[in-house]
């Protein structure tokens, strides 16, 4: 429970994730530096390599590190800091909530103009981002610029926790694929493999771009949490997955179908190791490998899920089993047997 806390707890988002690694895992950096680049590229991508039982073909295993956050973009007389999303936040979730800003993390609170100074047209809408601000107590701009600056990140202050049985809680609890490919890299692959840890996922899957660009993987497994759909108020069709139910693997995104090789070999890995998992037909968020499907030539991808309720706010909820499940599946399909009769069909050309 402590490395995942720590993975929580850690403050990096989108733009400000470089050093996010070296500080949770600076012996992972130091062990499995790649052989043929450096392993941090200019946009904050890290690189790690372990040689495999075979060099013939290569896997990458992608997960982000970045979160979705906020940045400071003026100050205003009194002293209150105007801010902006880093990457696709609701404000609805936001109000009221803590914060802490800057590297110096100093504490805030999301406010929003008193309900007896609204309008009725306002009571009656949801109050866009630029409307609200965050309140660290400052009496005037001046005492407020001696805490923080223009350009500080912003991240939630959610402390990490078990909800109930099984059920961890937190912010962040999107970037658990970190917690994955670690017990993962301790395994002996099939194939050299790369474990990408990419920057700058929640503006646009940047960093996955960036680091296969230089790679060019044969096989990509994306790592990330999924949204559920198992929540009050959704119809039995509109179910998707469920909290519990095992790791998730992906069929396809808003941005394309995910190859079905690949997903043939994990639902075999998880059959034959006896690991829940369950299918999601569609991934309804953004994920890398929408952004890497069709470049370069066309790559062959799929995304392996973990499932997660309310993503990119201020608490998520995650099970432990099903962190636990997704971590194990994939060791399998990078250490196992399970993708022989794949590289034998692409050899036979």
């Amino acid at each position: 429970m402590n490395t995942l806390k720590r993975i929580s707890m850690a403050d990096a988002p989108s733009g400000h994730e470089m050093y996010l690694m070296k500080q949770l895992f600076p012996e992972l950096l130091e062990e499995y530096k790649p052989e043929k680049f450096p392993m941090v590229d200019a946009l904050g991508n890290i690189t790690l390599f372990k040689r495999g039982q075979s060099s013939e073909l290569t896997n990458a295993v992608i997960t982000h590190v970045d979160e979705a956050g906020f940045i400071v973009r003026d100050i205003t007389d009194k002293g209150f800091i105007k801010f902006e999303a880093v990457g696709t936040i609701d404000p609805r979730v936001i109000i009221s909530k803590k914060v802490r800003v800057g590297a110096n993390k100093i504490p805030g609170i999301i406010g929003m103009k008193a309900i007896h100074l609204q309008k009725k047209e306002e009571r009656e809408s949801v109050v866009p981002m630029k409307n609200l601000f965050i309140d660290i107590g400052a009496k005037n701009k001046e005492k407020a610029l001696k805490k923080v600056n223009i350009g500080d990140y912003i991240t939630f202050d959610t402390e990490f926790g078990e909800l109930c049985d099984g059920i961890i809680k937190g912010k962040a609890l999107d970037r658990m694929g970190i917690y994955c490919l670690k017990e993962a890299i301790a395994e002996t692959p099939l194939l050299d493999t790369y474990y990408i840890f990419t920057a700058q996922k929640h503006i646009g899957a940047r960093g996955a771009m960036v680091a296969l660009e230089r790679i060019r993987p044969d096989f990509v497994y994306i790592v990330d949490a999924v949204e559920v759909s198992d929540i009050h108020g959704a119809k039995q069709h509109q179910v998707n997955s469920m909290l519990g139910n095992g790791a998730v693997v992906g069929l396809m995104d808003m941005k394309g179908f995910y190859d079905k090789d690949l997903c043939g070999d994990l639902c075999l890995a998880a059959e034959k190791r006896n690991i829940k998992a369950q299918f999601m037909h569609t991934v309804p968020d953004a994920t890398e490998a929408g952004a890497v499907i069709s470049s370069f030539g066309g790559m062959r991808a799929i995304v392996l899920g973990i499932p997660c309720r309310y993503t990119n706010s201020p608490v998520s909820l995650m099970s432990l089993n099903d962190l636990k499940a997704a971590a194990n599946l994939l060791k399998e399909v990078i250490g196992g047997g399970f993708k022989i009769e794949i590289i034998k069909e692409i050899n036979r050309g």
